[in-house]
């Protein structure tokens, strides 16, 4: 009999804690923490259904979500007052919508380097708010909805509001939280992080069990990204996907605190992967003929292989591509990693590729680099952007550049007129390295559709269409000039994109509209190469993959510089059986690349008081 009334007791104890108010806030929060995490991974990845086809990694991803959302509402049991739930949706807003922002610009989710980076938005707050449209409002409209809940259940009673109860039922929650995180245990089965350790030749440190075993909630699973120095990131959109937004705030902490770089050891020094990129020469050869880049933010093939089906946007560089002497590589894949515009730089200027977190020319932009300026006695940087971004002021020297040249406005007229006042006084042979800015997100210059583009274009594509004829009528004040101009004519004149710029959402709505009026698309976009040379025989035109670690080897020989102590890790396009017969792999490529930034190897070796 007792027995049975302890039982009837405690049933009629989880009922008043079940009805209670306490209880019931909890459930809406959870439930608007949980809804926020859904809402995410739909706008990020473009799917309101995960795109796991196994049960287990759909399970995880939905488990992930419930976990974190459960786990921070159960919290608001313990307390009377939960206004501080309302500044944590807030701040979850703020995190989700930065996030979604960041992805839409630069194809990558926040990290604990791009944190880091904010000092690099100052001038360019029009591109962030390009990235916001009414998704991102839904967010806020959720903590509000939830504010409303929570004012008008603090204005009732609570059934059970003494703090026994509040306890047990917090700690049931919790309870019940942790028992969804045993479905996530399962993407990383021990035998899983053996396999993918024994295939990539890794000792597991404690530093990389922490990584493992030891993130908010659950466990990394198996296609984490072992980086070329180790266990140093994990993969972020795989987190995301099998987890949750949520979880991936504190995640990247953790994961930071047990990152790991492995120094360049006397046996990666004799490795002969390492050894075939550097050259035993010594040679101390000048330039002969001048050479001129013009670096196009965001410039991306498909304008010029489609300029006839896009109402001719880009005739001046069209023309300049079809005439003598001109090698155009039409399908050169963008290599750049977090550092966008200032990696692109890097990789023309030195050959190298970007490490794999954080940016090279931030954090290592004081180091000693291969570079073509260490060619001329005369070189420069035309620059419109203020000083500090992407380190100019530093890269401009490490990168072996005598001066850097404050463009007037930010504008690619005034970058374009300032190199074309370089050119006519600058003492010969020289180096002129012009940036334009006028493409970057979100395309201000393009707005006007003067090209009148069809209104079933989609906007962001009709603004950097036209955008890019107002960019394009730019350079053809500085190619008419070079039709007239001996010296100019005698140069080597090279222009290439940065970078590419339309990715995620921005990349589907390119790939729909290219099926839709038939423009010659395979569905990826790269950026254009473009070299004018006298000493060219004939005109050579690529349209097979290529990369921007192959323009560096591309110009040494152009400028005598067969012989430079750093070879690069691409191939000359010219060569075509080099295209056919890579050494480096493009992953092989990073990995060493990432070894020479980190620990500064160019300062370590002979040459390197030529950089």
């Amino acid at each position: 009999m007792f027995h049975q009334e302890k039982i009837t007791y405690w049933k009629r104890s989880l009922k008043k804690a079940v009805l209670s108010t306490p209880f019931l806030i909890f459930v809406i929060f959870a439930f608007a923490l949980f809804l926020k995490c859904y809402l995410f991974n739909a706008f990020a990845f473009e799917s309101f259904i995960p795109a796991h086809k196994k049960l287990r990694y759909l399970a995880a991803a939905f488990c992930g979500m419930i976990s974190a959302s459960t786990f921070i509402a159960a919290f608001t049991i313990l307390f009377k007052k939960n206004i501080w739930s309302i500044v944590v949706s807030a701040l979850f807003d703020i995190w989700c919508i930065a996030n979604l922002i960041y992805l839409r610009c630069n194809g990558f989710f926040i990290n604990y380097d791009a944190i880091k980076l904010v000092d690099q938005l100052n001038g360019f707050e029009s591109s962030i708010l390009s990235a916001v449209n009414f998704q991102l409002f839904l967010f806020p409209i959720i903590t509000i909805i939830y504010s409303i809940l929570l004012w008008k259940l603090n204005k009732e009673k609570s059934v059970a509001s003494n703090f026994k109860w509040r306890l047990v039922s917090f700690i049931t929650v919790l309870a019940l939280t942790f028992l969804f995180v045993a479905p996530l245990s399962h993407i990383t089965k021990s035998h899983e992080v053996k396999r993918v350790c024994k295939t990539h030749d890794i000792i597991l440190t404690t530093a990389h069990k922490a990584c493992l075993y030891f993130m908010p909630f659950c466990t990394i699973h198996a296609e984490t990204q072992w980086t070329p120095t180790g266990l140093q990131v994990f993969d972020e959109e795989g987190y995301i996907r099998n987890q949750s937004i949520l979880a991936y705030l504190p995640a990247i902490f953790v994961a930071q605190m047990n990152r790991e770089y492995i120094t360049l050891t006397d046996n990666d020094i004799k490795d002969p992967d390492f050894q075939h990129v550097f050259s035993k020469s010594t040679s101390t050869k000048k330039a002969s003929r001048n050479l001129i880049i013009i670096l196009v933010e965001s410039f991306e093939s498909w304008l010029i292989t489609n300029n006839d089906k896009l109402s001719s946007p880009i005739p001046n560089i069209v023309k300049f591509i079809q005439s003598n002497n001109v090698l155009f590589a039409s399908k050169v894949k963008s290599q750049i990693r977090y550092g966008s515009s200032g990696d692109g730089q890097m990789i023309l200027n030195t050959g190298l590729l970007p490490i794999s977190t954080g940016v090279a020319c931030i954090s290592y932009g004081s180091n000693a680099y291969p570079n073509i300026a260490s060619f001329y006695e005369h070189s420069a940087i035309i620059n419109p952007c203020q000083n500090n971004v992407w380190n100019q002021n530093q890269v401009t020297r490490s990168y072996g550049y005598m001066q850097q040249i404050r463009a007037k406005t930010e504008t690619d007229t005034a970058s374009i007129a300032t190199l074309i006042r370089y050119t006519d006084t600058a003492t010969v042979p020289f180096l002129a390295h012009a940036i334009t800015i006028d493409t970057h997100l979100p395309f201000r210059k393009g707005e006007n559709n003067k090209l009148g583009l069809s209104e079933k274009t989609p906007k962001i594509l009709s603004n950097y269409i036209n955008g890019f004829a107002y960019t394009d009528s730019i350079l053809g004040i500085f190619l008419d000039k070079f039709k007239q101009d001996s010296v100019l004519q005698n140069s080597i004149i090279l222009i290439t994109g940065d970078h590419t710029i339309l990715n995620n959402e921005n990349l589907t709505s390119l790939r729909n509209y290219a099926k839709e009026n038939e423009l010659e698309f395979d569905g990826q976009n790269y950026v254009p190469l473009i070299i004018y040379s006298p000493d060219f025989k004939k005109s050579t035109f690529i349209d097979e993959v290529t990369y921007q670690m192959d323009i560096f080897p591309t110009i040494l020989p152009l400028i005598n510089g067969e012989d430079y102590f750093f070879k690069g890790f691409g191939v000359n396009l010219l060569d075509s059986a080099a295209r056919h017969s890579r050494y480096y792999s493009e992953n092989t490529a990073y990995t060493i690349s990432e070894k020479i930034i980190r620990n500064d190897y160019i300062s370590q070796i002979n040459g390197s008081d030529d950089d």
